[in-house]
């Protein structure tokens, strides 16, 4: 009987597009490098074909990552940015921003593996999904999250969920705001976005949306309790964030 590593790279492939959730996927490409290696092309079109950040730290940080891969910088046509931010004072009370583990679908204690880690040769070995993740940590929440539409918490009524204060680590939250305000005194959030746009070569549609459900927020909303905040109204003003947002995408596409 032939075994796994007999079949041709096209039905590798096939397989690997019949299983779900996102966790079933990481663990076959794990299987060995000859199945890592012929499924990467679908991979990368599959999770990266569309990407959705936020202007936070951790956010810009992974998708600069995506932007120096050797092959998945490839597979980004479309571009999501979030006007998602982190409030000065924590709402404890909005259900919608509640971060609630046992909702998820994924597993949160799921190891996963940065793609800069993966080597940049084709033929080399590539093992997404093996070990800490700063690329696909939040791939099992924005999966099924277009990037300019919001799902899951957001949509739900406040009936649907119990609207009762959330549980925050302050001292966690108040490293987010003072890492936003410096992020964009200092002009580090341009900074990542243009260096990551300029690396994106397949990249030619840009949204703006007010989805949490971004790279990087799972992470926070971990840290914090909370997700990151969408109602742009409270936030200095619509004027200054949209100001900010095209000046952004001006540099980033020179």
């Amino acid at each position: 009987m032939a075994n796994l590593l007999d079949l041709p790279p096209e039905l590798l492939t096939l397989v690997a597009k019949l299983l779900d959730p996102v966790e079933d996927i990481l663990s076959f490409r794990q299987v060995c490098r000859s199945v890592n290696n012929c499924t990467i092309f679908w991979f990368g079109s599959l999770f990266f074909k569309e990407c959705s950040i936020s202007l936070q730290r951790r956010s810009l940080e992974v998708l600069v990552e995506i932007s120096r891969h050797a092959l998945f910088r490839h597979s980004v046509t479309t571009l999501g940015i979030s006007l998602a931010y982190v409030p000065d004072s924590p709402n404890l009370f909005d259900c919608r921003l509640q971060y609630r583990p046992e909702d998820e679908e994924s597993d949160p204690e799921d190891e996963e593996s940065d793609p800069e880690d993966e080597q940049s040769d084709p033929e080399a070995e590539v093992s997404l999904g093996g070990n800490d993740s700063d690329v696909e940590q939040e791939i099992s929440v924005a999966e099924n999250t277009a990037v300019d539409g919001d799902e899951s918490n957001m949509g739900q009524e406040p009936s649907a969920l119990e609207e009762t204060e959330v549980k925050v680590d302050r001292e966690a939250y108040q490293r987010y705001v003072k890492d936003q305000a410096h992020m964009r005194e200092s002009g580090m959030d341009t900074a990542y976005l243009a260096q990551a746009l300029a690396a994106l070569p397949a990249c030619r549609t840009i949204i703006l949306h007010n989805s949490h459900y971004v790279l990087g927020a799972e992470s926070q909303a971990q840290e914090t309790g909370l997700w990151p905040d969408t109602d742009v109204w409270m936030f200095e003003g619509p004027a200054f964030r949209w100001k900010h947002f095209t000046s952004d995408i001006a540099l980033g596409r020179r």
